[in-house]
This record gives structure tokens, sequence and C-alpha cells, in this order.
């Protein structure tokens, strides 16, 4: 029980982080997009932020 409660903060976090991330990086692609831009600097920050943040998640999800 102790430990479902420690983890829970993080799967939330993770369950609403993940998505808008997801999002904001299609909103940026088809955003390069309609400016004949389909290489924008945001976009390659934002797979950047994305993949930090799910490598700390998976880090401390199997660390638990």
């Amino acid at each position: 029980m102790g430990e479902k409660k420690t983890n829970l903060p993080l799967t939330i976090i993770g369950a609403i982080a993940v998505p808008l991330i997801l999002l904001f990086v299609v909103i940026d692609i088809a955003n390069d997009l309609r400016n004949s831009n389909p290489y924008g600097n945001s976009v390659m920050f934002a797979w950047i932020i994305y993949i930090i943040v799910i490598a700390v998640f998976e880090y401390y999800w199997l660390n638990r």
C-alpha cells in the first residue's frame, strides 16, 4: 500500500505530461509544415524534452 502511494504522483505526472508533450510536438510539426519549414528548431527541442521526460519516468518507474 505504501509503495503504491509514493508512486501514484509519478504515474499521474507521467499520464498527464506524455500526452501534453506529444500534443505539443504534433501542433508544432503542423505549424512548421504550414510555414514550409518541416525541420523547425522547436520540433527538435520538443523531442529532446520528450526523450528526457520518458527516460526519467522510466528510470524511476523501474527503480520503485
